[in-house]
């Protein structure tokens, strides 16, 4: 039951991390599709959906060294999105998702799906 939940986890958190890859432009389709445009914070809340659950379950495993770097990577995007949150409420507003912040957050994040990638490929979670 455990390593289904797990799965259920690793889907659901990649998917949010997909989002936070995505280029301005693609970010601001997919905020439409939701109905929260121009308000961007739906992006990081999908993440937090997941994130706490996610390090807490995979914790829960005999984790290899892999792992351990997958959850300092996941501890890193947290940390910068978190970052994110303590500013103004500009930050929250489409226009921001193309400065340094944003940029760093997507960067981060593709290095993220890589590693989420080849979990998934792996099967071993």
């Amino acid at each position: 039951m455990l390593n289904n939940n797990l799965n259920i986890l690793l889907n659901r958190i990649t998917k949010a991390i997909k989002t936070l890859s995505l280029l301005p432009n693609e970010q601001i389709e997919y905020l439409k599709e939701l109905g929260t445009y121009p308000c961007n914070e739906e992006l990081v809340l999908e993440f937090y959906d997941t994130y706490d659950a996610f390090i807490y379950l995979l914790l829960e495993y005999k984790i290899s060294k892999d792992e351990l770097f997958l959850i300092d990577k996941l501890k890193q995007l947290d940390y910068c999105l978190s970052i994110l949150s303590d500013r103004k409420s500009e930050i929250w507003n489409i226009k921001s998702l193309n400065n340094d912040d944003w940029n760093n957050i997507r960067k981060l994040s593709l290095e993220v799906l890589e590693l989420l990638k080849n979990k998934i490929n792996e099967k071993s979670i």
